[in-house]
């Protein structure tokens, strides 16, 4: 990645893949790189006094190693469990600094970012239905031990899809999806744990004549919520897509 302000930066992926009759076994080893924002850079307009944003623009990328390793089972062919744990490690992160400079700002921190977790999936499904259970347990923290901002412990949910066909609509897809995230540490003043959400979204749609009708209805149950703490997210929204295909 060549990048104008922090130059060149490389990353890898290594990954080994065993087959063994019903289960299968994944090891990777990869590196990551996030360069700095723009804002993160240079600010919205470059003004640097007290109590305004103060742009760095000497800010590294932050960089990242990872190790995962992974195992699935396939009781048949329409169920199948895998488990992933991963374990990462972030230099140079980016955070935000409130005496950055006689103001505030974003800048390269000295203590490693460490986050380790377990992920499993349960797909169970054919070919006019399919359901997938998901679950993370999660840690995300600074190289003193405090906790990251922002990142749950635990998050889980579900994703379910089906085909559907009536004498009235003829052949429609309907997908639905719930996520629940835990409780995380934010700032609400002060560092503090903050309640969990459960957000589900549904789209319904139908292919006809070589087109694509879609009804997504985001934030099913128009739930009030914040993330991080000060940002309002959406309320329940609906849109509606046409595609044609030619």
């Amino acid at each position: 990645d060549e990048h104008k302000t922090t130059d060149l930066n490389t990353t890898y992926k290594l990954n080994l893949k065993k087959f063994y009759k019903k289960f299968d076994f994944n090891i990777t080893q990869s590196t990551g790189l996030r360069n700095p924002s723009l804002y993160e850079l240079y600010g919205s307009n470059g003004r640097t006094d007290s109590g305004k944003h103060v742009p760095n623009p000497n800010a590294k990328p932050e960089k990242s190693l990872t190790n995962e390793f992974s195992i699935g089972y396939a009781f048949s062919e329409n169920l199948y469990i895998s488990s992933t744990g991963y374990r990462s490690y972030i230099a140079d992160t980016l955070l935000y600094d409130s005496s950055f400079g006689g103001g505030s700002g974003y800048t390269n921190s000295q203590q490693d970012l460490k986050q380790k977790g377990l992920e499993t999936n349960l797909i169970f499904g054919g070919k006019e239905q399919k359901l997938s259970l998901f679950n993370t347990i999660s840690s995300s923290k600074k190289g003193d031990g405090s906790h990251q901002l922002n990142r749950p412990d635990v998050t889980y949910g579900m994703n379910y899809s089906r085909k559907i066909n009536t004498n009235y609509t003829g052949d429609f897809n309907l997908n639905y999806n719930y996520k629940h995230y835990g409780k995380s540490f934010d700032y609400n003043p002060g560092i503090k744990k903050v309640d969990s959400t459960d957000i589900m979204n549904l789209s319904i749609s139908k292919e006809y004549f070589n087109s694509n009708f879609t009804l997504q209805i985001s934030n099913l149950l128009d739930e009030v919520y914040q993330r991080p703490i000060g940002y309002s997210q959406d309320g329940r929204q609906f849109r509606v897509n046409f595609k044609k295909m030619y």
